[in-house]
């Protein structure tokens, strides 16, 4: 079981007036999180990007709950689980 993973999170809006259409994208790579941002800026898609991470039972399927730093993230997966299991071997803090 892992209960904290960092995520990337791509927010951005297509269409204009009543079409515009906000999307938000969830990665877990930094390579793939860097590739879809350079496909939306070559499309001129304005993309706005912040660091989360995520905690949870079933990483991987997105259903954890996302939190803006890592200290939040420990607490909430502490309290949850009783233990901090990160998704990576790399630290995340």
């Amino acid at each position: 079981m892992r209960n904290i993973r960092k995520v990337h999170v791509l927010t951005f809006v297509t269409g204009t007036g009543d079409d515009a259409v906000t999307h938000e994208e969830i990665y877990e790579g930094e390579g793939n999180t860097a590739g879809r941002f350079n496909e939306l800026m070559n499309k001129d898609i304005v993309v706005s990007h912040i660091e989360m991470f995520e905690v949870g039972a079933n990483l991987g399927v997105f259903a954890g709950t996302l939190h803006g730093t890592a200290e939040r993230a420990e607490e909430v997966a502490e309290a949850r689980y009783g233990e901090v299991v990160y998704y990576s071997s790399r630290h995340v803090a």
